[in-house]
C-alpha cells in the first residue's frame, strides 16, 4: 500500500523548490491504488500523461474491466483484436495468452499491462512510454516501493522540481528508521515557522551570494538550506549530531557544493569561520543555554546579523530552555544585542517565538 498520508510532507517538500504546489491529482490515483481500484488508477494516470494516449485506453479501459468482471471471453475477444502478432502463428497467440490468463488469475495488473503493451498493434504513438510508466508504477504499488512511486508518477504528470523529492524519498527508502525525523524536519509547523523567520531576515539583509551563513543546530537543513544555498557564498551546518549532518551532506543536499557540515557543540568550541560571518542562525535555541552566554560573541564582526527561535513546547525531549512569551525570549540576547524585528506563532504544541537583531561591538 502507498501511504496517502505522507502526502502532506510531500507537498510542503515540493512547495520549497516549486511555486503554487498541489497534489490533488496524486492523492487521488493514491486513494484508488489503496481502494484498490486499478481500473479507475490506470485510467487515471493514462489521463494525466498525454491526451495522446487515448487510444491505448481505447483498449485498456474494456480489458481491465473485463478483468475485473472475470469475463473471460472479451478478455481473449480484446487481446486478439489487437494483437501485434502473426494470428495463423497459434505458438504466438497461446503464449500470449496463457501468460495473460495466468496474470488475470493473480490479478498481477503489473504483468496484465506489460503483457498487452508489448503485443499491441505498433502503430500507436508513444507506447514504450506509456509502458514504462504503468508497468512501473503498478511494480512500485506490488512493492510499496514509495521512491519509485512518486519519482514515476510526478515525472510523468508533473512539471516540478523534483530533486530534493527524490532525494528524501531516497532516503526514506535505504534509512527507514530516520523516516519519522526527516518527515518532522519538513512538517507544516517546521515550514511556516522557518518561512516566517526568513521572512524577517529579507526585510533587513539582502541575501546575495556573497554572504557567509551559519547555522547553530541545523539538524538535517531540510528547509533553511534549499532556501539559502542558491544565494549564499558559504553555509556552515553546526551540530552535535554527527548522523544527521552525513544524511545531509551525502544523500539530501550531495549536489550542493557549498554547504560545510560541522559536528561541534557550539557554546564550546570556536570557530575562524565566526569572523567571517554575515548571519547566524539559530532555530534550535529551547534545546541550548540562553544565547547571552554564548562565550564568542566577541569573535564575531560588527553588525553580524542573527536570527533566532525558541519556544513554549516543555515536555518534549531536548528542550531544556523553553520560554513562555517573547519578552522572556529577549531577556536571553546579550546587552549589546539590537533587536530589529519578533514575531510569535502559535502552533499544535505551543508557541514559536522569532527575533531577528544585529550586534554592536
Amino acid at each position: 500500500m502507498i501511504n496517502r498520508e505522507n502526502l502532506k510532507y510531500y507537498e510542503n517538500i515540493l512547495s520549497i523548490e516549486n511555486k503554487d504546489v498541489s497534489l490533488s491529482e496524486v492523492y487521488n490515483i493514491v486513494t484508488l491504488i489503496n481502494e484498490n481500484k486499478h481500473l479507475s488508477f490506470i485510467d487515471n494516470v493514462l489521463s494525466n500523461i498525454s491526451k495522446d494516449t487515448s487510444e491505448i485506453q481505447n483498449i485498456l479501459d474494456p480489458l481491465l474491466f473485463a478483468v475485473k468482471e472475470n469475463d473471460y471471453k472479451n478478455i481473449v475477444d480484446i487481446v486478439l483484436s489487437n494483437l501485434n502478432a502473426d494470428i495463423n502463428n497459434i505458438e504466438d497467440v497461446k503464449n500470449i495468452l496463457v501468460s495473460l490468463l495466468f496474470a488475470v488469475k493473480e490479478n498481477d495488473y503489473k504483468n496484465i499491462v506489460d503483457i498487452v503493451l508489448s503485443n499491441l498493434n505498433a502503430d500507436i504513438n508513444n507506447i514504450e512510454d506509456v509502458k514504462n510508466i504503468l508497468v512501473s508504477l503498478l511494480f512500485a504499488v506490488k512493492e510499496h516501493d514509495e521512491y519509485s512511486f512518486y519519482t514515476t508518477l510526478m515525472n510523468s504528470i508533473s512539471n516540478y522540481e523534483l530533486n530534493l523529492l527524490e532525494n528524501v524519498l531516497k532516503i526514506c527508502k535505504h534509512y527507514p528508521l530516520r523516516q519519522k525525523d526527516i518527515f518532522d524536519s519538513f512538517s507544516t509547523n517546521q515550514l511556516q515557522s522557518k518561512n516566517q523567520l526568513l521572512d524577517r531576515i529579507s526585510d533587513f539583509l539582502n541575501i546575495s551570494n556573497d554572504l557567509e551563513i551559519v547555522i547553530f543546530g541545523s539538524w538535517y537543513g531540510s528547509i533553511l538550506i534549499p532556501r539559502l544555498a542558491r544565494n549564499a557564498k558559504r553555509i556552515s551546518c553546526l551540530d552535535l549530531d554527527e548522523s544527521v549532518l552525513k544524511v545531509s551532506k551525502n544523500h539530501m543536499f550531495c549536489h550542493l557544493t557549498n554547504i560545510d557540515y560541522v559536528q561541534t557543540d557550539v557554546f564550546k568550541k570556536s570557530l575562524s569561520r565566526y569572523k567571517d560571518t554575515d548571519l547566524i542562525i539559530n532555530t534550535s535555541c529551547e534545546h541550548m543555554p540562553p544565547m547571552k552566554e554564548w562565550p564568542f560573541w566577541n569573535e564575531v564582526k560588527n553588525n553580524t546579523f542573527f536570527a533566532l527561535q525558541s519556544n513554549n513546547m516543555y515536555g518534549i525531549e531536548g528542550h531544556t530552555n523553553c520560554v513562555d512569551s517573547i519578552k522572556e525570549f529577549k531577556e536571553q540576547m546579550p546587552s549589546n544585542f539590537k533587536i530589529l524585528a519578533e514575531n510569535q506563532l502559535e502552533e499544535e504544541r505551543g508557541t514559536r517565538f522569532t527575533i531577528v537583531g544585529k550586534i554592536s561591538n
